[in-house]
């Protein structure tokens, strides 16, 4: 899982590495659900947040949204999940509440 910030959002990839297992794809994505939202305040990000997920089925998206919903359930930061985009894409809006990490000198 790659995060990025950009001046108008987070950009955050998911890949599956080396793994080309049919379910690799779903096992990446889980993984990184699971690790994001730690990520995402560790580093102080916030705003617009746009993640493009490893290749996997359609049918899947409801695991991966859960395990989202999972791990932002207990964070502090108020967090709105916007949802799915045509392009495969999940987006959500994130307070800022504090500086970026990498702002902070």
């Amino acid at each position: 899982m790659y995060v990025e910030t950009t001046r108008a959002l987070v950009a955050v990839d998911v890949n599956t590495g080396g793994d080309t297992s049919p379910a690799a794809g779903l096992k990446a994505n889980l993984a990184a659900m699971r690790d994001l939202p730690r990520q995402l305040r560790l580093r102080g990000l916030g705003g617009q947040i746009v993640i493009d997920m490893a290749p996997m089925a359609k049918k899947d998206r409801r695991v991966v949204e859960t395990e989202l919903r999972r791990g932002l359930k207990t964070d502090s930061v108020e967090t709105t999940l916007v949802g799915w985009t045509n392009l495969g894409h999940y987006e959500l809006q994130r307070a800022r509440v504090r500086n970026p990490l990498a702002e902070i000198r």
